[in-house]
């Protein structure tokens, strides 16, 4: 019979075992054995000092050293500590030989006996007294073909030295017993070995055939389509997860029901006769199209497959398979793909490897955004197919009015709304990230629309403490997020995160690059940018765009009475009214030192100049007050250009509006002049 190594060391492990179950038994059983052959010789030896040395010997080294190491061999198993086969083993064989050595010993002392019939009478108890313990080695036959053999050799010796007469009678006796003894004792050994092994077997049989029934039932359970197991009366025995999301029923609802309960009426003729065809052997397998009643009344058309199969939990039963086509769309080439699968279960390292793909994608996108606006529909479309099958949502912040506003939404429900408060979500109060398996442990936050249905994961989005947004993700079921998708979740977060908080950074790096410190509105870099654009713009639309150069009047000899500090108090002011009086539409920006330049579309000249001359008396109606004194009030002149009546080009429209301007101071100051090309010369 061929073994394999793990069989062989069990088998080996289950034999010592055997050797030293009860073994204290044995120790005590020679003990007594001793006790009874010392009592026996002690009134026919001639030599009685030679039998005591023999009795204290034999109970202190040959029984106390074992009850010694036995209590060794328990305190290990009892500890659990692992053995040393080959030393026990060893130890067993070692301590068998000794024992036949000192019982050999013990014979011997035989020749102290004078009177034959004592000694044919001590020579039978002897053989009674060793035959026993022989028996209680069959489990190691070394062990006892060890003890056998001194004893066998010292039985030999003794028989001869009985009586002439009885010796060769004693002697064959002892042969016919030595080998009937070692015949039964190897027989012994060889069934015990043989029903150990056999219930070795059978255990690995056992295992192996659980292992490959839990396997059967987790390819069943993780299955993609709806998958269960009925009686061959109809009744459902078990179904996996999709089955029960198909129909609307528990597995202890459904274990109460047959297949005849939930198929519709209509259906049920062609189903009895699909089962009658698998029953009777005409068909293996059949499939048909077939409506199941749902738990709330709804109709639901699926394509049925079923088969009979001989082996679970020892019945014979139908394995069915329902795919639910209930949008028509799948065909039945589809479907024939479908089933094949079936025995397919899902595999975390692809999709892990799928989702690390998308998180990359995502990031080489993110890297070339330059505005907020153009990362939201990225992140979105990555986020539909990163996390398919869960809701989520992204929350920004404006810092304006410090409230949280939903950028994007992603699932089948929208989960957020619109606008809400950081105050409203505890994560972001916390500042951690919140993970809920059960929703129904946990207090959903005031911001969303409907209290989550499954497990839901909060990531507050902050860099260095500063908050930029937060990100929102929920199952659509009663089920919880699962760790694998919690790892891309935060993965995911971190790097929209860190690319929004780039571009904010580079969104304020930029304003302020095209902003003037002191009036706030734009400088001159920002205008040799923006108005070429207006004026493509303005050639596409055939519309037109009002240039306007403004210029303070007398403003040098101002700084030079009242000090730099002070002219810059007044450049605020004019800043200030500029963004006041002119539209949220038009552009402003501080061309050079007191002059600024004004962009307008879409107005009529009358209204234009309307604007501008309000603007004026606005600023003679302002006054400053600074160093304990109010400044005097300031006047502006004004140059208008129109494009294209004046020019098509920043530059023509510019120098229009500076040479308007350049009019208006010669002609008193304080004034609005719109440029007039020069005239044809004479």
């Amino acid at each position: 019979m061929l073994i394999d190594n793990e069989i062989s060391k069990q088998l080996n492990q289950r034999l010592v075992i055997e050797c030293y179950k009860d073994y204290i038994f044995l120790v005590i059983s020679d003990i007594a054995a001793a006790v009874i052959y010392f009592s026996v010789l002690w009134d026919y030896v001639s030599n009685r000092t030679v039998l005591i040395y023999w009795l204290v010997s034999e109970i202190i080294i040959n029984d106390v050293i074992r009850i010694i190491f036995l209590w060794f061999y328990h305190n290990q198993l009892k500890n659990s500590k692992p053995q040393n086969l080959k030393f026990w083993n060893f130890y067993y064989i070692a301590t068998s030989f000794v024992a036949g050595i000192f019982w050999a010993i013990g014979g011997l002392i035989f020749i102290y006996v004078d009177d034959p019939l004592h000694r044919c009478i001590i020579f039978l108890v002897l053989i009674a007294i060793l035959t026993a313990p022989a028996l209680k080695m069959i489990a190691i036959k070394y062990a006892f073909i060890a003890f056998e053999v001194p004893i066998g050799i010292m039985l030999f010796l003794v028989s001869l030295s009985i009586s002439p007469s009885v010796s060769l009678e004693l002697f064959l006796g002892v042969i016919i017993l030595l080998v009937l003894l070692s015949y039964g004792s190897l027989s012994a050994h060889q069934t015990l070995r043989n029903s150990i092994l056999k219930t070795l077997e059978n255990n690995l049989l056992i295992d192996e055939l659980k292992i490959s029934e839990d396997n059967f039932r987790n390819i069943i359970e993780n299955a993609p389509i709806g998958m269960a197991f009925l009686s061959l009366d109809g009744k459902y025995l078990d179904a996996n997860h999709v089955v029960l999301e198909l129909l609307g029923y528990t597995k202890e609802e459904l274990s109460k029901l047959s297949y005849q309960q939930i198929t519709h009426p209509d259906d049920l003729e062609n189903s009895l006769h699909a089962v009658h065809k698998l029953i009777n052997g005409e068909t293996s397998v059949v499939r048909l199209e077939k409506r199941y009643i749902h738990k709330n009344g709804s109709i639901i058309t699926a394509i049925s497959s079923g088969t009979i199969i001989h082996q679970y939990d020892n019945l014979k039963v139908f394995l069915t398979q329902i795919v639910d086509i209930s949008d028509r769309v799948a065909n039945e080439h589809k479907i024939l793909d479908l089933n094949n699968k079936t025995i397919s279960t899902l595999n975390e390292l692809t999709l892990l490897e799928k989702n690390e793909k998308l998180v990359n994608k995502l990031n080489g996108m993110l890297q070339l955004c330059i505005t907020m606006d153009e990362t939201y529909p990225r992140i979105n479309l990555i986020a539909q197919e990163l996390f398919s099958g869960f809701n989520g949502a992204l929350s920004v912040l404006n810092k304006s009015n410090n409230s949280l506003e939903t950028v994007i939404q992603w699932g089948k429900d929208k989960i957020l709304r619109n606008i809400f408060s950081p105050e409203d979500c505890f994560s972001i109060r916390e500042g951690s990230i919140t993970i809920i398996d059960d929703p129904e442990t946990w207090v959903a936050c005031p911001h969303y629309l409907n209290p989550p249905v499954g497990g839901y994961m909060v990531l507050p989005l902050f860099v260095q403490n500063d908050l930029l947004g937060v990100i929102h993700l929920s199952a659509q079921s009663a089920i919880p997020i699962p760790k694998h998708l919690q790892d891309t979740a935060l993965t995911f977060s971190n790097m929209v995160k860190i690319a929004l908080s780039n571009i904010k950074l580079r969104e304020k790096l930029r304003e302020q690059s095209l902003r003037d410190a002191l009036t706030g509105l734009y400088n001159r870099r920002y205008i040799n940018e923006y108005l070429p654009n207006e004026l493509a713009k303005m050639m596409r639309e055939k519309s037109t765009l009002n240039v306007i150069m403004m210029d303070l009047d007398n403003f040098k000899k101002f700084n030079d009475n009242y000090g730099h500090e002070a002219g810059d108090e007044v450049l605020k002011l004019i800043g200030q009214i500029i963004n006041q009086k002119f539209r949220v539409g038009d552009t402003a920006c501080r061309f050079g030192g007191e002059e600024f330049l004004i962009t307008m579309v879409h107005i009529e000249l009358n209204d234009c100049i309307q604007r501008l001359e309000e603007f004026q008396k606005a600023i003679k109606s302002k006054s400053v007050f600074f160093n304990n004194q109010i400044l005097p009030v300031v006047t502006v002149s004004i140059g208008l250009a129109i494009a294209p009546r004046h020019g098509t080009s920043m530059d023509e429209l510019i120098q229009a509006a500076d040479q308007a301007l350049y009019k208006a101071k010669m002609l008193g100051k304080n004034r609005i002049e719109l440029y007039e090309p020069p005239g044809p010369r004479s």
